[in-house]
């Protein structure tokens, strides 16, 4: 009921809906547990898929502690290697959902490595991605098989054990306004023994208020993580505007990685490395980081920058589901300029006199942690504390990458129900209030910074709930 009353308050207004709330083809509302949503190929071409209240469990390995003896290969446990697997479906909007994870955060990298992926999309082009919370994953979403010009907005994931994305088939793409707070690997665009499309000069990757905070985990004994993107010289045509990049150690921060995709950048404006770890940030990344378009924030003025900007992209973003412990969504405090303000907060930041605004202070009020998997290598925050000792490793690590889908030489392959608007209070009407804002401040937000939002056909038949069950004991590697 809150949600038709917000559309038709909108709509009264003369504001545009969201493509996810005009077209609700499909709705997905159940717990699905280790069963994976997958309809038939091509079902959803031009659907709008409504998952808000949708949950899956993501889990990769036999044995909650995998070793050398006993690898992610070995034991019982249920697996749900892809929980959202959506094949060749053009013009399709999937909204919502919440991947909770049964990924082992603890173990080694090498024994750890079963191919994974939370929401995976294979084939299709124009493919739109928004709203999803992955509270941990390998990948946590992954792109590949001709899926080109597809769009991931609005997602917020944490604990991720490998890639945040995965787009080694370098098509062409769109990420923006997205929080990803602790990943062990960036954005990879590494075709591996492939050598990328013919055609990857004609391919474009955008990211526009793209926020990605690097987060160690054990490789080979040692915790590192890797870097910003993992690349090669076949990295597609780049635009990086108003992002942020957040690490902490240097483990194996790939310089080479890094520079094949920085070399590509066609457009770089008002981006940010925030710099985590003990000392000076490594020249492995400053000496390329581009000056004119990165600003560089060392030591204790970084952590803090980095949990004010955390804070606010919550505020922002009531429309994600939320894990029992994330924290709840204050749209009063939203400030959707904070990056484009140099990371400070506006003078005026909903647009409004009198709005409750970000401090900037650093000091985070909101609330407990951002994983429910406990032992997570991250503390409440979102800033991991320094590492100390040797953290320098060799690449090699053995792959066992799935077919096709880009695993690279080194061997770095590497809620509940949605909790609605999720702000502090318990009156609905003050909540439909509120997310309203919260949409207003998110509409004037995308009107200045001329952000495209494709929309979904809405001429499609209504499908209902699709939930297509496969067995729950080890599937067949994709």
């Amino acid at each position: 009921m809150t949600r038709t009353w917000s559309i038709s308050l909108l709509a009264a207004l003369g504001l545009g809906v969201p493509s996810s709330a005009r077209a609700e083809d499909v709705v997905l509302s159940e717990d699905f547990a280790y069963t994976q949503y997958r309809p038939p190929a091509g079902e959803l071409t031009g659907d709008a898929v409504d998952a808000y209240a949708a949950t899956w469990t993501v889990s990769n390995s036999g044995n909650d502690d995998p070793t050398t003896a006993a690898d992610c290969e070995v034991g019982n446990n249920p697996l749900n290697l892809y929980p959202i697997l959506i094949d060749d479906s053009d013009d399709m909007t999937f909204s919502g959902g919440r991947i909770r994870s049964d990924i082992p955060l603890q173990s080694d990298w090498g024994p750890t490595y079963c191919n994974s992926a939370a929401l995976f999309i294979r084939g299709g082009d124009r493919a739109i991605v928004e709203h999803v919370r992955v509270e941990g994953s390998w990948d946590a979403f992954r792109f590949a098989q001709g899926a080109v010009d597809f769009t991931l907005r609005g997602v917020w994931a944490s604990n991720v054990r490998d890639d945040a994305i995965e787009n080694d088939q370098v098509r062409s793409g769109r990420i923006e306004d997205s929080l990803f707070d602790g990943t062990f690997q960036g954005l990879s665009l590494d075709p591996g023994g492939s050598g990328g499309p013919a055609d990857v000069d004609e391919h474009l990757v955008v990211l526009d208020h793209y926020i990605q905070r690097l987060t160690p985990f054990s490789y080979q004994g040692t915790p590192g993580h890797g870097t910003l993107f993992k690349g090669t010289s076949y990295a597609p045509r780049m635009e990086i505007v108003h992002s942020v990049f957040a690490a902490e150690v240097d483990a194996f921060a790939s310089e080479g990685r890094l520079t094949s995709v920085l070399d590509q950048l066609q457009h770089c404006e008002n981006n940010y490395f925030l710099w985590l770890g003990r000392g000076p940030a490594p020249a492995a990344y400053t000496d390329h980081l581009p000056p004119e378009c990165f600003t560089v924030f060392e030591g204790d003025e970084a952590a803090q920058r980095w949990t004010a900007l955390r804070t606010n992209w919550i505020d922002c973003h009531p429309e994600v589901p939320r894990a029992e412990t994330d924290p709840v969504s204050d749209p009063r405090a939203c400030d959707p300029l904070f990056i484009d303000n140099g990371l400070e907060p506006s003078a005026d930041p909903g647009g409004t006199s009198g709005g409750a605004q970000t401090t900037g202070s650093g000091e985070d009020t909101s609330g407990e942690g951002t994983t429910s998997d406990g032992g997570a290598p991250s503390d409440s925050t979102g800033a991991t504390p320094p590492t100390t000792g040797d953290t320098s490793t060799t690449h090699g690590a053995p792959s066992r990458g799935e077919s096709g889908e880009g695993t690279g030489d080194d061997g770095a392959r590497q809620s509940e129900e949605a909790a609605g608007c999720g702000c502090r209070s318990s009156n609905p009407t003050g909540g439909l209030w509120l997310g309203l804002l919260a949409l207003l401040r998110l509409r004037r937000r995308r009107s200045s910074l001329q952000l495209p939002r494709r929309r979904a056909s809405d001429d499609t038949a209504h499908h209902g709930s699709r939930a297509h069950v496969v067995s729950r004991s080890r599937p067949a590697r994709l």
